[in-house]
This record gives C-alpha cells, sequence and structure tokens, in this order.
C-alpha cells in the first residue's frame, strides 16, 4: 500500500474525498487528514507518506511552501496540488516542483481524481520497478564497502597487521610496497541538513567512498574507506617512482574528490595534512595522530599547535549565563535575539575552549531542553549527528538550524493545539502527584476511554502513558532548576514513590539523569 497524506484547510472537502474514493482497491492508503500547513508538515515527519495531496492556499505554511519542505525530507514524495487558483504562475511553481498533477477544485470530480491517483501509482510502480533492476548491484557495492571496513579494522588492530594486509587482494586491495601516504577527511556539517536528514551521514560518507573509486587510477591506486561513522579515510600505496612525486599526486586527487563531492552531492570534505610512513604496522600510529590533529583544530587553531590538545574540562559551567539567554529569548519566541544569543556562546566557547566532547554533550543538553519547551519528542538522529561534529562550526550551525525547526514547530503548536489537548494538559498539571488512568481522564471529559485511546495517539503521536510521564518529566525540569527541591522530593511531588523509577523515566524522556540536568 501506498501511504496517502491529505492537506487542505477545507475540512469537509478532505474528508468527504477520505470516504469517498476506494483507496484501498487503488493500492493507497490515507494515514492522515491535516488541516493546515504546519500540521501537516507534522504528520509527514511522523509517517513519511509516499503521497502528498495537498491545496495551494493552505496557512502557515501555504501549499507550494509545505511541498519545497516535504521534498527536503523526502526527495522521492509524489504531490498533488488542489487549487481554486488558475493563474500560470501557481502551475509553474507546481511543475518547479515536479508535481504529478495540478487540479483546479472547482472542476474536481471523482473522475478526474481518480486518474490522477492512476498517475501517481504509475509513478510510483515505474520508480519501483527501477530500484529492483538496480538492487543487485547496489548490493555488491554495499557488501564490498562492508569487507573494506573490515580489512581497516582488523590490519589497524591486528598484532601482525602485514598478515592481515595480505587479504586485501580478495576485495582489491593490493598493498605491495612498504610506502604509504594517508589522509583523514571528515563531511563538513554547515548546511549539510539543509540538504540531507541527520540520519544519512553513514550514507554520504558511503558515497563520497563512491565518488573516490570512480576517481582511481592506475598511476595512483587510492583506496578510500569510511572509518568510525564519521571518517573518510585515503590510503596510497606506492612504489619509488623518481619520474612522478606521489604527494602532488595524492594533494591532487583530494583537491579532486572535494570538487566532485561538491558538484554531485552539495556537500563539503576537509582533509588535513598528508602523512608518509613506511610499513604496515605505522598505520594504526599515523591515523592516530591526524584524527588528534583534526580533534586539537576543533575551535578552528592551526594543525600541529601543541597546546591545541590540551583544553578546559572546568570551563562548560562559565557558558551557563549564555545559555540562560539563549533559553529565554526562545521562550519569548524572539528568532533575532535567540540567534544573537547563540552567537554570544559560540564567542565566549571559543574564548575558553571547553573540551569538544564535554560541550558537544552540553549542547545536546540544552536542546534536548528546547525540544521540551516547544513539547516536541528528543530527535535522536540529530543527537547523534551532533556528537560527529569536528569544529564548532559545525556544531553550531546544525545547533541553530535545530533552534529555528523547534521554533516553527512551537509557533504551529500554539496555533494548532486541538482544545482537548488543551484541557488534557490542564487537568494533568491539576493532579501532578496522582497517578493518573486514562479511565478517569474520559471520565472527566465525558468521552469513551476506546476513542480517547485512540484520540490521543492520532493527535500526540504517543500512548496515554507515555504522554503523562512526559508530561511530568518537564514538570521536573522546571523543579530541578530551583534550589529548594531535592531529587526524592520532586520524585514525590510527581507521584514517583521510587527515586530510581523516576530517575529512569527522566532519563528516557529528557536524554540525561535529573542529576545531570541541573
Amino acid at each position: 500500500m501506498w501511504k496517502v497524506l491529505l492537506a487542505d484547510d477545507d475540512v469537509p472537502m478532505i474528508k468527504y474525498w477520505s470516504k469517498r474514493l476506494p483507496w484501498k482497491s487503488l493500492g493507497f492508503e490515507v494515514i492522515g487528514l491535516a488541516h493546515s500547513g504546519n500540521h501537516a508538515l507534522q504528520l509527514f515527519r511522523k509517517t513519511m507518506p509516499d503521497v502528498l495531496i495537498t491545496d495551494i492556499g493552505m496557512p502557515r505554511p501555504d501549499g507550494l511552501e509545505l511541498a519545497s519542505q516535504v521534498r527536503a525530507l523526502k526527495p522521492e514524495v509524489r504531490i498533488v496540488f488542489l487549487t481554486c487558483h488558475e493563474e500560470f504562475g501557481y502551475a509553474r511553481k507546481a511543475l518547479q516542483l515536479n508535481a504529478v498533477d495540478y487540479l483546479i477544485k472547482d472542476e474536481l470530480t471523482e473522475a478526474i481524481l481518480l486518474e490522477s491517483l492512476h498517475k501517481v501509482s504509475s509513478s510510483l510502480a515505474e520508480e519501483l520497478s527501477r530500484k529492483g533492476e538496480t538492487l543487485y548491484l547496489q548490493d555488491i557495492v554495499r557488501d564490498r564497502e562492508i569487507m573494506k571496513r573490515r580489512f581497516l579494522h582488523r590490519v589497524l588492530t591486528a598484532r601482525h597487521p602485514e598478515e592481515m594486509a595480505a587479504h586485501g587482494s580478495r576485495i582489491g586491495i593490493r598493498w605491495e610496497s612498504s610506502r604509504f601516504l594517508i589522509s583523514l577527511g571528515f563531511i563538513r556539517l554547515e548546511g549539510f541538513p539543509d540538504h540531507y536528514r541527520y540520519r544519512d551521514l553513514p550514507l554520504l560518507l558511503y558515497s563520497v567512498c563512491n565518488i573516490s573509486e570512480e576517481l582511481r587510477t592506475d598511476l595512483l591506486p587510492v583506496d578510500t574507506f569510511q572509518h568510525q561513522e564519521v571518517y573518510v579515510v585515503c590510503i596510497v600505496n606506492y612504489s619509488a617512482d623518481l619520474r612522478h612525486n606521489p604527494y602532488e599526486r595524492f594533494r591532487y586527487f583530494l583537491t579532486e574528490l572535494q570538487t566532485k563531492t561538491k558538484r554531485f552531492l552539495n556537500l563539503d570534505v576537509s582533509f588535513g595534512r598528508i602523512a608518509g610512513f613506511e610499513g604496515i604496522g605505522e598505520l594504526a600510529t599515523n591515523l592516530g595522530s591526524l584524527k588528534e590533529e583534526i580533534g586539537s583544530a576543533f575551535y578552528g587553531m592551526p594543525e600541529g599547535a601543541g597546546e591545541a590538545r590540551f583544553f578546559a574540562s572546568d570551563k562548560i559551567a562559565a557558558l551557563g549565563e549564555d545559555w540562560a539567554k539563549v533559553r529565554m529569548a526562545f521562550l519569548h519566541r524572539n528568532r533575532g535575539a535567540t540567534d544573537g544569543a547563540w552567537d554570544q556562546l559560540r564567542a565566549a566557547a571559543a574564548r575558553m575552549k571547553p573540551d569538544p566532547a564535554v560541550l558537544l554533550g552540553k549542547f545536546s543538553q540544552w536542546v534536548r531542553v528546547l525540544e521540551l519547551d516547544a513539547d516536541q519528542p528528543g530527535d535522536q538522529d540529530f543527537h547523534d549527528c551532533l556528537a560527529l561534529s569536528q569544529t564548532l562550526g559545525d556544531a553550531m550551525a546544525l545547533v541553530k538550524r535545530k533552534t529555528c525547526e523547534l521554533a516553527d514547530l512551537m509557533a504551529g503548536n500554539r496555533h494548532d493545539k486541538p482544545s482537548k489537548i488543551v484541557q488534557i494538559d490542564r487537568y494533568l498539571a491539576e493532579r501532578l502527584s496522582e497517578n493518573i488512568s486514562l479511565t478517569a481522564l474520559a471520565d472527566h471529559l465525558h468521552l469513551n476511554p476506546s476513542y480517547l485511546s485512540r484520540y490521543f495517539k492520532q493527535e500526540t503521536g504517543m500512548n496515554f502513558t507515555d504522554y503523562v510521564h512526559k508530561f511530568k518529566m518537564q514538570a521536573a525540569c522546571r523543579l530541578l532548576k530551583q534550589d529548594q527541591h531535592n531529587v526524592e522530593t520532586i520524585a514525590a511531588k510527581l507521584g514517583y514513590s521510587e527515586r530510581t523509577y523516576f530517575s529512569k523515566l527522566f532519563k528516557k524522556y529528557i536524554g540525561v539523569n535529573p542529576k545531570d540536568y541541573r
């Protein structure tokens, strides 16, 4: 079944079409109805449908902007536009967005909509067929990449790496000389999420390795590996030849790899210096040194600066005042002030130079607080990606972009939050110390418990129990900021008799334990 999302602020109309057409017999399943652009975007992120049928004239954002945003989230999504406008400008924009169809609502009939769905179905089936034809070849390439990664790991960790290196010929790696060159690179994350999802980083490293394979020549056989989900390792094994300078050829290769990656993937890849060594046994030492140099340049310091390797681990608390300004501006929905506060925090971090790993962990914790403020679930893909940042600039670009996303979602929640959810939140807030059941809440709202359970899942994306725990953990965050409350007292105030259980839930929903959060 192809999943379909219907979006239109004309509620009766989309309800009518959601029930009028034989969706299942056509191979479709309607997985959601959205009544505004923001609501549609939220549902799209949760369900990632195959087809979006949307009105152009919706509020916050309109259908054209919605289509642009969902296309960024899922490039292969099929889009059908509905509109009351017949101006050429709208049709031209729809064509630019590669829409399958553009339908005038005043002329819309069952036959017209069915014909459009047949176009969508044919388009999806054709793509599926193309994917099937290339799947076998892709699997072969992917299996080779996996074997290459295992090979590198075994060479790096073996007691006798020379013996392991001999097995490389099975996957086309022939290291017959004792001379090596190596360089270590990573994908720059500034601007990265504008084109890809956070979870795509490992796949993009794989794509960089594929581009490297296409650039490889007999004159300079470069073997490229993925390493530790963040690095691109390029290794040259060469023999002495007075006619060619292997360093110059390798440097040219790396420049070409950067250029091709930018052209084909719209990504920037940074490489450190080229290290030369003799003997496969020195590979692990040289790779480790290159990783240290990249880590030491987190704050933009020159490569090889000895003092750069020593960071201040006790300075992170000094950033608390700058963080408080960020959160205050965010809660007041002042985007300019929020952006400026993040810039001030970045400048302070660059001056103090706390340990990068500690700083990235703190960034992650702060963003989790903003996710709670915006009443949004934690985006683990984002936090995993953030932890892989190799520069302060990359980390700040990710954090500021996520803050903007949360600000958009918070603004949408403020306008679109259903009245029942508002009533439920008020009910929970008045009974924080109680163990609240779905049945008791349903009685309070004069609703059927089964209906309320389904309603919760549809509107919030989570079941009732998770919603209550998350609501209480948000309250716990506020209480933890008040020094007069210890963890045991807070747990009791929220209806949890055991501190251990409370701490476990807090870690699940907030990402850190209560002590670290405080």
